[in-house]
Order: C-alpha cells, then sequence, then structure tokens
C-alpha cells in the first residue's frame, strides 16, 4: 500500500504568495475557488475515520496542486470541496487518499496485521536497517576510493593541468554522486520505516480495541453468574485471557463492581487502558537510533551504527516486559 502516514505525495512547502506569474483575473479567480474550498468542512473521509490518530493524520496533512503554473497546497477537506467543483487533479488525489483509507480501516477492522507479534516489527526494523547501513558503507567506500584517487592526482608529477583539472572534475562529480546517494537511502529508509509505524499503529489499535468477536462466553456467564468470584480465582482468570484485552476488561470491570484487587490485576488494568503507549515508544526510540544509523552526518553515523544491536535488543526487552500482547 503507499502508505498515506508516509506522505506519499512528496510535497512541497509552498507558500500562496508563490502566484505573482497570474494576472489580476487568475488571482481573484484562484482566491474564490480557495476560499470556497475552504469553506468545504464537511469532510467525507473524515468523517468516516474512527480512529482519533488516523483522523489527526489526514487532516493535517497538506497536498501539493498545480493552479495555473503555481503550486498551493490544500488539505484534504478544501481538495474535497474542489473536486465537486470539477477539478480532476483534485478529485485524483482524494480519490487516492480515499482508496488508503478504506485499506487502513478495513485493516483495523478485519484484524489484517502485517505480523502476527509486536516483536517483529522490531525486527524489521532491525532488517531494514541494517540492509541500508550496508548501501551506505558501499557508497562511502566507493567515495573514499575517489577522494584517495583525487590526492593522488594532486601530488602527481609530469602531468598536464588538462589532465588535474579532468581529475577534479571526476572527484567533484563523485564528490555530488555521494551526497545524493546519502539523502536517497537516507530518505528511503525513512519512508520505509514511516509506514512500518503505520502497520505498527494499526496492530496496536487493534489488540487493544474492544470488539464483540473476542468475548468469552464461558467466562462472562461465570462472572453473571452470581458467584463470588475470589482474588485468587480473578488472577487466573486474567492470565488465562492474557492475550484478550476485551476480556481482560470485562474481568477488571466485575472486580471493580465487586470491590476485588489484585497486584496482577492492577498491572493488567493499566496495561489495557494504555492503549499501547508503551509499545510504540519502544518502537519510537529505536526508530530513532535505526535513523541516525544512516544519518548524512558521519559522525553521528557511525555513533550509532555500531550499537544497533544492542538498541535492538533492548527494544525487544522492552516489549517483552509488558504483560499484554499478542499471542
Amino acid at each position: 500500500m503507499s502508505n498515506l502516514i508516509t506522505n506519499c505525495y512528496r510535497v512541497k512547502k509552498v507558500s500562496l504568495h508563490d502566484t505573482h506569474a497570474c494576472s489580476k483575473t487568475d488571482l481573484k479567480s484562484f482566491f474564490q475557488k480557495w476560499k470556497k474550498a475552504e469553506r468545504y468542512i464537511m469532510s467525507k473521509i473524515l468523517n468516516k475515520i474512527f480512529d482519533k490518530d488516523l483522523y489527526n493524520t489526514v487532516k493535517a496533512e497538506r497536498y501539493e496542486l498545480d493552479y495555473s503554473g503555481n503550486k498551493v497546497m490544500y488539505n484534504i477537506e478544501q481538495l474535497e470541496g474542489l473536486a465537486e467543483q470539477g477539478n480532476e487533479e483534485a478529485k485524483a488525489i482524494v480519490d487516492k487518499v480515499n482508496s488508503e483509507v478504506d485499506e487502513m480501516l478495513k485493516k483495523m477492522d478485519n484484524g489484517d496485521y502485517l505480523f502476527k507479534t509486536f516483536n517483529e516489527y522490531i525486527l524489521e526494523m532491525a532488517r531494514l536497517t541494517e540492509e541500508a547501513s550496508k548501501q551506505r558503507d558501499e557508497v562511502e567506500a566507493k567515495h573514499d576510493k575517489a577522494e584517495k584517487a583525487w590526492k593522488e592526482a594532486r601530488s602527481a608529477i609530469n602531468v598536464s593541468d588538462s589532465w588535474t583539472s579532468a581529475r577534479k572534475t571526476e572527484y567533484l562529480l563523485a564528490n555530488e554522486e555521494y551526497d545524493n546517494s546519502c539523502i536517497g537511502i537516507y530518505n528511503d529508509l525513512k519512508q520505509k520505516l514511516t509506514a512500518l509505524k503505520s502497520e505498527f499503529h494499526i496492530h496496536l489499535k487493534g489488540f487493544y480495541t474492544v470488539t464483540p468477536d473476542r468475548i468469552d462466553n464461558n467466562t462472562m456467564a461465570l462472572l453473571n453468574s452470581g458467584i463470588d468470584v475470589s482474588e485468587e480465582e480473578i488472577d487466573s482468570l486474567l492470565f488465562k485471557n492474557r492475550f484478550n484485552t476485551t476480556m481482560i476488561r470485562m474481568i477488571s470491570n466485575y472486580a471493580s463492581k465487586n470491590k476485588k484487587g489484585t497486584n496482577l490485576l492492577t498491572t493488567y488494568r493499566l496495561g489495557v487502558t494504555s492503549n499501547g503507549t508503551a509499545e510504540m515508544k519502544a518502537f519510537e526510540r529505536f526508530e530513532h537510533f535505526c535513523m541516525n544509523a544512516v544519518s548524512t552526518n558521519n559522525a553521528l553515523r557511525r555513533a550509532n551504527a555500531g550499537c544497533l544491536d544492542r538498541l535492538g535488543a533492548e527494544a525487544l526487552e522492552s516489549l517483552d516486559e509488558i504483560a499484554i500482547k499478542p499471542q
């Protein structure tokens, strides 16, 4: 999926003031359409998003649209308004965003996750970073070779100025290629990790959201039978349902109504109400170091590249310490 949160349209921030090439008539028409689009607040796309984080992401995103040869930034509500007015470019973007949102909502609803466990997202991040880091090493080795050749050329004797100038040009081109390659590797990994983060968010949201299909009827029959379930038995029920956040909340609700309390209950109750905050923090902390490992700043890159195994292990350990997780 061309992921929405990865900013698939890769827009540039362009000011509305970049309309100097338009005539006065064009400008008047432009601002009339802009204002009309801005008033289009009943967004069909936003209105169907039930996930708060996804809603905020889509609402905050800006998309580049050409107007009379000028690039202008619109939010999704404005684009929907322009699409209604017959703007084909706006309609194409709206259709693409709508399709991506539908796919993400479907994944949340159906439990169609990229991996089965949370740890696998960390392992995939480590794999992608190692792959990018190797590419970076290859690029740096090629650049070092070019730099060495240029140093030798500068110290060469009995050579013409034109030969030295040609060697300098080769080095400058190699330098430019090196800079572009480093930026490309960094941006490529950033896009991949952002897409992976989006998938992780979908999995977290699905895991922690209560759904009727996860209700265990036998456990519910016991809780509703009127039998006094002891605190020890509550712990037993919690452990049995440790992979089921819906049932943990049902058991927690029973315990609260009947004034029952245990250490395990407190741990699980905090877990199911966190909605994956601790897991996402572990992901983002490792993500930060992974991006540093391919930074265009060589000193920062080298400092982090040698620590990836240890930092990855720490991220996995952080997830393992969380009591509630997918089976």
